[in-house]
């Protein structure tokens, strides 16, 4: 069943929007780091963190609202990425959009 779900802006459209939109960042690779020490690594972790919150946020909702098991659905450039933070079964569809289109077409006919 598909209650609905989320769509966030991916940790390299973050990264780029930091460094073209604030003052003084500039786009740089960095690292995820618990505690960083330096502009790179303090807006890779930042966007990390903020996408793992979004996620981990909706995972809780929908396990308290719901009496059987879930799963955490990734897709997207980066669904590699932040699985590997998540402490929650996650399943990664490389062509989601695509897999849901397919399912609304097979009912369809």
């Amino acid at each position: 069943m598909f209650l609905g779900g989320l769509i966030v802006p991916g940790v390299t459209l973050m990264q780029h929007s930091l460094a073209h939109n604030a003052a003084q960042l500039q786009e740089e690779k960095g690292l995820m780091q618990d505690f960083p020490r330096n502009t790179a690594d303090a807006i890779h972790s930042g966007v990390i963190c903020a996408t793992l919150g979004a996620i981990e946020h909706q995972y809780a909702l929908l396990k308290n609202a719901s009496a059987n098991s879930v799963a955490c659905v990734l897709s997207g450039g980066a669904a590699g990425k932040i699985a590997t933070y998540l402490g929650m079964p996650v399943v990664h569809v490389d062509n989601l959009v695509l897999e849901g289109l397919k399912i609304i077409g097979d009912a369809e006919a």
